[in-house]
């Protein structure tokens, strides 16, 4: 297979990237308006394509590659390390030194808990593709994510935690998301279907569908660990995932910032085209 990327800085291609994608998306949604439109008028039956219909997996040397991933409603394609980076390093180290997060030549950032969410959901809607190809990447890819989340993984999702229960979440540092003023503090627990404001503030999906996915994805239950009370003042808490010999998946959003924990790196790469690669129309 052709390489698709060097190992030089890919930056400075993406200025445009989240405009694009956002143009992207509205002239999806304004052609199946279109369909449905014509099929009520007596033409031809409206096939409506999800995100799911353009999502794909590529093996990069021994990374991955996800074309088309939707993240926080912005679809962009994902280059996620192959596994785990070098070493295990607080949250402000995985955030702020780049050199823990270089590998082959390519610079990594930290996923925020709304990538992890997103690819998990991705894998679990792409499981009935009919592509034999697709279908041995995604088995591979599967495995290299729970190997992972077995060693606990670092997320870039902090929650601050206010006694006034106006909480707070951050993705990375504020840049990529920030959702604010809900009560997050409560009882650790399975998560369970009724749970949409917490499982959409930490990980940017539905409960009732990360439920399912993580399912799929890890043979697991998904479970949450929190402040199960604020305290009297304001706390900050780092996000951590990880898989338990127990089969359970833990979401624990109320660790330290200060304690370190291995990572998987992720990159958003400028749009592919060519042969083998999934684009929209």
């Amino acid at each position: 297979m052709t390489r698709l990327y060097s190992s030089f800085d890919l930056d400075h291609i993406l200025r445009d990237e989240d405009a694009r994608r956002a143009q992207e998306l509205k002239d999806a949604e304004a052609a199946a308006r279109r369909a449905v439109i014509a099929e009520k008028r007596g033409g031809t039956p409206a096939v409506v394509p999800s995100a799911a219909d353009w999502f794909s997996i590529e093996k990069s040397d021994s990374h991955f590659l996800l074309h088309n991933l939707v993240v926080d409603g912005k679809m962009g394609d994902y280059l996620w390390s192959g596994a785990l980076l070098s070493g295990e390093h607080t949250q402000e180290e995985w955030l702020s030194i780049p050199e823990y997060r270089t590998v082959d030549g390519i610079k990594f950032g930290l996923p925020s808990s709304l990538e992890w969410g997103a690819t998990i959901v991705a894998l679990y809607h792409h499981r009935n593709t009919k592509d034999p190809a697709q279908q041995v990447l995604l088995e591979e890819f599967k495995l290299s994510l729970v190997d992972s989340l077995k060693k606990y993984v670092m997320t870039g999702t902090r929650t601050t935690y206010d006694p006034r229960g106006n909480d707070f979440v951050e993705h990375n540092g504020n840049a990529f998301c920030f959702v604010q003023g809900v009560a997050l503090a409560g009882e650790n627990r399975s998560l369970k279907a009724s749970m949409d404001t917490e499982s959409i503030a930490w990980l940017g999906v539905g409960a009732r569908e990360f439920m399912d996915a993580v399912k799929y994805v890890t043979d697991s239950t998904a479970y949450l660990w929190r402040l199960e009370k604020p305290n009297a003042t304001q706390e900050v808490c780092a996000l951590v995932l990880g898989v338990d010999v127990k089969s359970w998946f833990y979401i624990s959003a109320n660790g330290s910032t200060n304690i370190p924990w291995h990572a998987r790196g992720v990159k958003i790469m400028p749009r592919a085209t060519g042969p083998g690669v999934r684009v929209r129309a």
